[in-house]
């Protein structure tokens, strides 16, 4: 069945190319960013917490895969009333929704908004930084094409994105946020289909609440996502809490009764059923949408901006509610301003190298370092002029994850990371080098008495491959139970084993079969023993001064401590 919502005008290609696909226009938008790797970067960008702190925390990743959710929940429900102006063949198109939802932030750098905000104020001589623009760049010059041509979206989906439709310089002054990039006037001029924007949506706030229906189901649904799940995450991190709710109502005059809505979430935290009171707030937020006719420049043109999406004024003042109370007690937190002033900072000491080395082309004490894949040193190269580089030199800083930044930055600036081998273990896959963790089994002593050991068991297993000439392994392994002593007896320390193991420099082939290792080993005091299942000479190890002897044994060496 066709679906009247939609016409030629938004089904459009900027190449004009029309697939014939058995998909529709807006499936094909939506796969096409889902088997991108910048949507699989996602995975590793902060939303409130730094992704990889812990497996709970929701990162951009998830983010966007729950505002998909709501947003497609929205258009159901939107569907569903029989005395709506929508039908089975006039509707707001899931698929197209979920595109837009799934995309909303993938030009969203490292460290979340603190990065975002970061890279802004580096930009501030080149056109500025803005996630929802980089988003645009992403889509139109950058993702799923070798050539730079961007993914070739829809006009309706591209619009779906466009959250922002002021241009940088029309806003003045460097501004911090709510822009798109001047040169992504192409864009915004395609999007609307040619038409220019009338007298009364002057730049600013005016002319950004003039979205599409598909661009205002995403807002709430990042609102809605951004407002509830955050807190639930802010719970479980023991950044929100009673105490800190009630104290915070108390500032800002908000009540706290059984009916209120920091009442019912206070008595989710004491019954530990927060995420069933987000998920029942969740559905709440989407029944609270309806759509109302429009009349506009466009509205004569595409359905798209024939309605606008209207929300409960009541679900909207709770929805600002609770981003206030998670703003304030979150993110303006000690705790978590510290880590976004790290984030910040490693990305402007990366700016710093880079721009020294690719953006002024300048020498790093008279070299040449590469610093950059090859590819992208070569684009970087080709750009036109300063601007040109400095926005390429951006883009690969927004593309990172937060690990591979704060990785990159470590390679570059501490001495102690990026070894060698580090890096021959990932680039040169080909050769057949590599490097796994060689088993040690260790005897922890327990603090209960200066004579109580227990059996602890704690494995690393090191190979290496016959063509490896050095390795360099820190393992720390802590939190292990000492088993065999009473509870109330036992106070537990962290066991720590730390094993460097290189290889001798030999490249004849007759040696390098067999050949030793050089050990060195460092151990927590709490470890009596370590067994090294390997053909090591006990003479070219390096022990520390708890050493106390070394002796076979059927498992390898046993190695024994103070």
């Amino acid at each position: 069945m066709v679906n009247r919502f939609y016409g030629a005008f938004d089904i459009e290609r900027r190449s004009g190319v029309c697939s014939g696909d058995y998909r529709t226009p807006f499936q094909i938008d939506r796969d096409r960013v889902l088997h991108t790797p910048t949507f699989r970067r996602l995975q590793n960008k902060t939303q409130v917490f730094w992704s990889g702190e812990y497996d709970f925390y929701r990162t951009r990743l998830t983010h966007s895969l729950e505002v998909a959710q709501i947003g497609k929940s929205i258009s159901y429900w939107l569907k569903s009333h029989t005395d709506g102006p929508l039908s089975d063949d006039f509707f707001i198109d899931p698929d197209l929704i979920e595109a837009v939802c799934l995309s909303h932030d993938l030009g969203h750098p490292p460290f979340g908004h603190a990065g975002e905000r970061t890279l802004n104020h580096l930009m501030r001589d080149h056109g500025g930084f803005e996630g929802n623009a980089q988003t645009l760049r992403l889509l139109t010059e950058r993702i799923f094409s070798a050539r730079r041509t961007g993914m070739d979206p829809t006009r309706a989906f591209l619009d779906g994105i466009l959250k922002y439709k002021s241009l940088w310089t029309e806003l003045g002054n460097k501004p911090e946020h709510h822009f798109i990039y001047d040169r992504q006037h192409l864009d915004l001029d395609w999007a609307m289909g040619g038409n220019d924007f009338p007298l009364e949506l002057p730049p600013g706030e005016s002319r950004d609440s003039f979205k599409s229906i598909e661009c205002q189901v995403m807002d709430w649904a990042d609102d809605t996502a951004y407002s509830l799940n955050d807190l639930s995450d802010s719970v479980r991190a023991g950044f929100l809490h009673i105490e800190k709710i009630e104290a915070w109502a108390e500032r800002r005059g908000q009540p706290t009764g059984d009916d209120t809505p920091l009442g019912e979430l206070m008595r989710a935290i004491r019954r530990k059923r927060v995420d069933p009171f987000v998920g029942a707030r969740i559905g709440r937020y989407i029944q609270s949408t309806k759509l109302e006719t429009d009349v506009n420049f466009l509205s004569g043109t595409t359905n798209r901006y024939r309605f606008r999406l209207a929300v409960d004024p009541a679900i909207q003042a709770e929805s600002a509610m609770f981003k206030a109370l998670a703003f304030e007690v979150v993110f303006l937190s000690p705790q978590l301003k510290q880590l976004e002033h790290k984030g910040s900072r490693m990305l402007r000491q990366l700016w710093d190298v880079l721009g020294e080395r690719y953006i002024a082309q300048g020498k790093i004490d008279g070299q040449d370092f590469q610093l950059l894949p090859e590819d992208t040193a070569a684009e970087i190269a080709a750009a036109p002029d300063e601007a040109g580089r400095a926005r390429l030199v951006c883009d690969f800083l927004a593309g990172m994850t937060d690990g591979y930044a704060a990785r990159t930055y470590k390679r570059l600036f501490s001495p102690d990371f990026g070894r060698f081998w580090r890096i021959v273990e990932k680039r040169r896959k080909a050769d057949g080098i590599k490097a796994t963790v060689l088993t040690a089994s260790a005897m922890a002593r327990s603090s209960a008495g200066s004579n109580g050991r227990a059996g602890v068991a704690m494995q690393m297993r090191i190979n290496c491959s016959q063509n490896w000439m050095r390795a360099g392994v820190g393992s720390r392994c802590s939190g292990f139970k000492c088993v065999g002593l009473p509870a109330s007896k036992v106070k537990y320390r962290p066991f720590k084993a730390r094993i460097a193991i290189s290889q001798p420099r030999s490249r004849s082939k007759s040696t390098r079969r067999g050949a030793g290792f050089h050990l060195r080993v460092s151990v927590s005091r709490n470890i009596s023993s370590v067994v090294l299942p390997t053909p090591v000479d006990p003479m070219m190890m390096v022990l520390p001064g708890s050493f106390l002897s070394a002796e076979s044994s059927p498992s390898g060496l046993l190695c024994r401590f103070r």
